[in-house]
């Protein structure tokens, strides 16, 4: 009785316990085929069958593989299948113990677009499955697309059936397709590719929620059937593998097995009724059981070389003789030999050398110790170097063991390896390269980071602050503009972006000293074009402003000196002529006294003039040896005559020769002088100074390497303001109410003009200028007096030719020489001195160079030497700096005579012309 209600109740807590299990399958043929009245393929085959050896309920349901894997991961269905395994997925399901089959993805296209390698993918439209592990699996083809920088039209499609469509529609070129597909679907106008991707083994998807003991039993099930070599499953994967599910299975085996085995039944049946009755029974038996031998052999075989020659590598079998027992593949091309010349022959037929010896060792580790081993190693195979990896198991047939080899080609990822090293080494050489052109730049070039700490500054930037500032912030530069006013950095940021901006006219405050700088300012992108950084370029330009502005003055007195230059020689013209007429008074010792007092009122206009020369081609000094301490000293106490000022001088007992212009320097002094006076208000103290000293070749000043002659007047007055510091040496620019402004411009203008510089200094008790002119050796200095009382005198009457365009040059000059004793003709042009010199013979010739109208002293001596006129050529001008005046013995010239001209120079005039016809 007992017995009788346990049983009642095991049964009723089976029946309580039992569930039908929903399984999701998709259209993924020929591993699994939907249709409305049927589901069949490779997967459901194997899983109904495992369901009835298990006594499991199930029911399918049909859908897409992106509706039915979200309905396994919610619970809505048990078990999902056919589907590839991957680690990523098992985070959302379990996958059975066992996997069923193994597919590869594959590319196909058409014939007349087939690609002979994955780099010609480029710019192909391809049809792809979506989430197809084949396509986005860890090896998959975007892997590769990635890697090699394929850019290829990746269209998406449900399936494979719809990607292959495409391709004949012509919608797509290829299509990327699991290696089983391949089996079911032929086309004569498409064709499986050498491409293959994405090795996966195909399983059961169970979900989360699916029982233990369900999934358990199903385990159970797969085991059972693929330990028997003779079972279910490996009559499907033969059918799989020859018909790709294109017909029934039972018409497969009708066609394949029973048509061929009737046919032998009946074919032996009428050979045995020849033979006698009674051995008919046993002959039948034994013919049976025959034939069912070979029949499994032969399925066996089958099935074996069917599974093999699917998969796309190679697999040698090796015995310990290293001979080649047997070989199988359907890449022949990869092959060294044909397979049936391979067989028998060993590794010593083909290899030499170090590969020799890997093969040796990589097989003895095989075959000898039993080991796994796998090597890669390269073969040139065509004239072309193909990469391989060989992965090598033992394997025991009776009493020998052999070296299963399976060997797969690894040429694509080699190459793949190489072009990623290739292109790190690119890149790290066009790092070096760019690291050393940022170094080689004399600009200073700093990297920041959008909160603007700074990531990298070249050799320039780290000089210029004599330390690294990496790693320091941008807000610790301290800027200023021209007023001195603070300012942010980097002053063109907003709060939401940073554009490009120049600086320019800015400070850079550091150590405490001012340095004036250039550069810009711009974002730096990524390959998104988002800012993710800023590019500072910096310049310093204190010293080359400095030269700028040294530059600018030059430039300023240039463009003033062609204004004054005209003014300034008729106004030489006229100072001329009023000087012959007071040289002639002063020959009369009854009219010295007032033709001093009018050469006095001509010097000060003289030297206006030569103010205005120095800013024209007409005031290039004319140079002559001279003490410049006593010039100094003589200039100054004149300048200071009848004024408060108490001078001191520090003007050592000896000679300071320079080759100057007299009149230029001493006008130079009294401007300094002068002005020192005006400042002090005509009550105060001047210190002047007179030293030599030696300026090196890098000196603050700019000037040439060597000795120079230091003149400084330092003054007890207010200094010069700080804000008239750059404008004190331009011309016109003065801030009395009376005076040209011309005097520190001129004076600027005479020292540049004698190779030196003119500067000045705020001290806290005055100001002080000084310049610089260059020294020669003191011995050079010789004192020469003027003997200001002697009149020239003529030993005998001579005749002079005078030729000028100013009428009143040529009444005042015959007027001075006639009263001298000569005897003069004047004319008023070249044309008018060759009509003269063809009446007559003249003694003295005076021709100046600048005439209106006719023709010029120059082309004048130049008529007159062709003609072999003998006299003493004398040329004037107020030009001092005409070529003609510094060369004039190559133009043919004895003598230069200066506008205007005392008495002195007419008596050095006449002294040279004495020496030269004594």
């Amino acid at each position: 009785m007992r017995k009788i209600f346990f049983l009642i109740f095991l049964l009723i807590y089976s029946v309580s316990f039992s569930q039908t299990v929903k399984v999701g399958v998709w259209n993924n043929p020929p591993l699994s085929l939907t249709s409305d009245n049927n589901v069949t393929g490779f997967i459901p085959d194997i899983f109904k069958k495992v369901a009835k050896d298990q006594n499991i309920d199930f029911v399918f349901v049909k859908g897409g593989w992106d509706e039915l894997y979200t309905m396994l991961k919610n619970g809505e269905i048990d078990i999902f299948l056919p589907i590839g395994y991957s680690e990523k997925r098992l985070g959302e399901m379990d996958f059975s113990r066992y996997p069923l089959f193994t597919n590869w993805g594959q590319i196909i296209c058409k014939k007349e677009k087939y690609p002979n390698s994955i780099s010609e993918l480029n710019d192909k439209r391809i049809a792809v499955q979506k989430n197809d592990l084949y396509f986005i699996g860890d090896f998959g083809l975007l892997h590769f697309l990635n890697n090699f920088k394929i850019k290829s039209n990746i269209l998406f499609v449900d399936n494979y059936i719809e990607g292959f469509n495409k391709i004949l529609d012509d919608q797509a070129d290829c299509a990327l397709v699991g290696k089983s597909f391949i089996l079911l679907k032929k086309d004569k106008d498409i064709k499986p590719t050498s491409i293959i991707v994405q090795p996966v083994e195909v399983h059961f998807g169970y979900s989360k929620k699916l029982d233990n003991q369900t999934k358990n039993k199903i385990d159970e099930g797969i085991k059972k059937l693929i330990d028997d070599k003779e079972s279910y499953y490996y009559h499907l994967l033969t059918y799989l593998n020859e018909t790709g599910y294109r017909y029934s299975i039972s018409s497969f085996y009708i066609q394949k097995f029973f048509l061929p085995f009737i046919a032998f039944i009946v074919i032996l049946f009428s050979a045995l009724l020849l033979f006698n009755f009674l051995l008919r029974k046993k002959v039948v038996k034994k013919t049976l059981e025959l034939n069912n031998t070979i029949e499994k052999l032969k399925n066996s075989e089958s099935k074996l070389k069917a599974l093999l020659n699917s998969m796309p590598n190679i697999i040698f079998v090796i015995n310990k003789n290293f001979q080649y027992v047997d070989v199988i593949t359907n890449r022949d091309d990869l092959l060294l030999s044909p397979k049936e010349k391979l067989i028998g022959k060993s590794i010593y037929d083909f290899f030499t050398g170090d590969k020799l010896l890997l093969f040796e060792n990589h097989i003895k580790d095989v075959i000898e110790h039993k080991h796994t081993s796998n090597i890669l190693y390269d073969i040139n195979i065509g004239g072309n170097i193909r990469y391989f990896e060989s992965f090598g198991v033992p394997m025991v047939l009776g009493n020998e063991v052999f070296g299963l080899f399976q060997i797969v080609e690894r040429t694509d990822l080699v190459m793949a390896n190489d072009a990623y090293r290739r292109a790190m080494m690119e890149l790290s050489i066009e790092k070096d390269k760019l690291n050393r052109i940022l170094n080689s730049v004399s600009e200073m070039v700093i990297f920041a980071d959008l909160s603007g700490q700074i990531t990298y500054t070249n050799r320039s930037a780290a000089e210029f602050f004599g330390k690294s500032i990496i790693g320091d912030s941008l807000s610790e530069l301290i800027f200023e503009d021209m007023e001195g006013n603070r300012i942010d950095f980097p002053s063109c940021k907003d709060s939401n972006n940073i554009s490009h901006c120049k600086l320019n006219s800015h400070y850079l405050i550091f150590n405490d000293k001012k340095f004036e700088i250039e550069g810009e300012i711009q974002p730096i992108y990524d390959s998104v074009s988002r800012i993710n950084g800023i590019l500072i370029v910096l310049r310093d330009v204190t010293n080359e402003k400095r030269r700028e502005r040294e530059l600018f003055k030059t430039d300023k007195l240039e463009t003033i000196g062609r204004i004054a230059a005209g003014i300034a020689h008729d106004f030489n013209n006229y100072l001329g002529a009023i000087q012959n007429y007071v040289s002639f008074l002063e020959l009369n010792d009854n009219n010295r006294s007032i033709a001093e007092n009018i050469i006095s009122i001509i010097k000060k206009s003289q030297n206006l003039t030569k103010q205005l020369l120095t800013f024209s081609k007409g005031g290039r000094p004319v140079f002559k040896i001279t003490d410049v301490g006593n010039l100094v000293k003589e200039v100054a106490i004149f300048s200071l005559r009848g004024s408060n000022i108490k001078e001191e001088f520090e003007l050592p007992d000896r000679c300071f020769c320079a080759e100057i212009d007299e009149g230029f320097l001493s006008q130079v002094v009294s401007n300094l002088v002068i002005n020192a006076k005006e400042a002090m208000g005509n009550d105060g103290k001047i210190k002047i100074t007179v030293s030599k000293l030696f300026l090196d070749k890098d000196n603050e000043f700019h000037l040439a390497e060597g000795e120079y002659i230091k003149v400084s007047f330092k003054d007890s007055g207010p200094g010069v303001p700080e804000s008239l510091k750059n404008k004190i040496f331009d011309p016109f620019f003065t801030t009395k109410s009376y005076g040209t402004g011309l005097g520190l411009a001129t004076s600027y203008a005479i020292i540049k003009q004698h190779k030196g510089t003119l500067s000045f200094v705020n001290h806290d008790d005055g100001c002080e200028f000084f310049f610089f002119i260059p020294s020669i050796d003191d011995t050079e200095c010789k004192k020469i007096s003027e003997d200001q009382d002697s009149k020239p005198t003529l030993d005998k009457k001579i005749k002079v030719l005078y030729m000028d365009d100013e009428d009143i040059l040529r009444d005042s000059f015959g007027l001075l020489m006639e009263a001298i004793g000569a005897e003069v003709v004047s004319v008023e042009n070249g044309e008018k001195v060759l009509e003269a010199v063809q009446k007559e013979k003249f003694d003295i010739i005076v021709l100046d160079l600048t005439i209106k109208t006719g023709m010029s002293g120059k082309d004048t001596i130049k008529k007159l030497k062709e003609m072999n006129i003998d006299s003493f050529f004398v040329v004037s001008s107020g030009y001092s700096d005409d070529p003609i005046i510094h060369n004039m013995k190559e133009y043919g010239f004895d003598e230069y005579l200066p506008k205007p001209f005392s008495l002195k120079e007419v008596k050095e005039m006449l002294e040279n012309y004495r020496k030269k016809h004594s």
